[in-house]
């Protein structure tokens, strides 16, 4: 009777086990944490099958007045376990996933886009020459205006690798306007993220893409080292009182191969005439 007993623990022990692994799979998967849909869809299935199949037996056993109804209350045991592993399971996994999409509170009130405000300074290096341009001339309200919407328009990222000595040859050789801002911030950009994408990415609540510690932006106006960089903005990232990049672009086409938007220089060009 004790053997018979302690296997009936280790099977209603399981059967909640199994549902809160069921239940942590579920909630995954509707947090965009688990790939595919076929298997959580099959697990949830079967488990809410299974427990309304054992309920169901049970009430009919007892409304037909069937004496040895241990079989009966044994099925209803498993799926009560089953639906409390579920509960305990899906409460574990949201807390968990919940918690690690919400945005801290601490970076809601500190989290700048780029605007006219948030700009130091704007530099054009052409012909191994720096020029600064007056932010308060016309000239200058509006580069500062088309360069910080130009960022958030980005949505393309090249793979690229600058050092120090690449990023001081671009300035010396290319055609290059350089914006930089009074303090690192965080600037959302048009290009979209896939939810089962977003656990090792910084989105926004809409699952666009967030660059975080943005301390200046290198627009490529001509690529004179043939490095095939023109109409690409190189976006440097403030990290440990060191700037690294990162490389991107605006793609105007929406399928097959990728086309960048070269006008943003045609108006450079313009304001700066």
């Amino acid at each position: 009777m004790k053997t018979k007993n302690w296997k009936q623990i280790i099977v209603l022990a399981g059967c909640i086990l199994g549902g809160i692994v069921a239940g942590i799979i579920i909630t995954a998967y509707h947090f965009g944490k688990a790939e595919g849909r076929i298997f959580p869809v099959a697990i949830l299935t079967i488990a809410v099958g299974a427990s309304i199949a054992g309920i169901l037996k049970y009430l009919v056993d007892k409304r037909r007045g069937i004496n040895n109804t241990t079989t009966s209350k044994l099925t209803l045991a498993v799926s009560l376990c089953v639906i409390v592993g579920l509960l305990i399971g899906t409460s574990i996994s949201y807390h968990y996933f919940f918690k690690s999409r919400v945005i801290p509170s601490s970076w809601q009130f500190t989290k700048i886009e780029p605007t006219e405000e948030a700009v130091e300074k704007i530099m054009l290096y052409e012909n191994g020459k720096q020029e600064i341009i007056d932010l308060k001339s016309e000239e200058g309200k509006g580069m500062t205006s088309l360069l910080t919407r130009k960022l958030h328009e980005v949505n393309l990222q090249a793979r690229c690798v600058f050092s120090e000595q690449d990023i001081r040859e671009i300035k010396q050789r290319d055609r290059v306007v350089e914006l930089i801002f009074k303090k690192p911030i965080d600037i959302t950009i048009s290009q979209w993220v896939e939810p089962e994408e977003r656990y090792h990415i910084f989105t926004d609540e809409r699952g666009y893409r967030i660059l975080e510690n943005v301390k200046n932006g290198l627009f490529i106006l001509e690529d004179n080292l043939g490095d095939g960089l023109e109409a690409h903005i190189l976006v440097g990232h403030e990290i440990e009182e060191r700037v690294g990049y990162t490389c991107w672009a605006i793609n105007i086409k929406e399928e097959g191969k990728p086309e960048l938007d070269k006008s943003w220089i045609n108006e450079v060009n313009r304001l700066m005439k």
